[in-house]
């Protein structure tokens, strides 16, 4: 898993746990997460993936604030949040 790049886990359950264990992928450029259930607290893993080039994520079941999002925003990793 080491040199996985892209990961498409939309409707997939993902919860702040998972985040956590996905941040740990030092490769990872494109992440699809549309349609989970993490927070903020689980977005908060996402900022400490470097290699991170792409994150697709949109309201669904997430409970993550727009706030959350826009902070990846400002960090350079989230590129454009519609608040879908």
């Amino acid at each position: 898993l080491k040199e996985l790049r892209y990961l498409h886990l939309s409707n997939a359950g993902i919860g702040d746990r998972s985040l956590a264990v996905l941040a740990k992928l030092p490769n990872l450029e494109t992440l699809a997460l549309q349609g989970n259930n993490f927070t903020d607290e689980g977005l908060a893993h996402v900022e400490g993936m470097t290699s991170l080039r792409e994150l697709w994520i949109a309201h669904g079941t997430d409970r993550f604030t727009a706030a959350g999002a826009e902070t990846l925003v400002r960090e350079g990793i989230l590129r454009d949040y519609t608040g879908q």
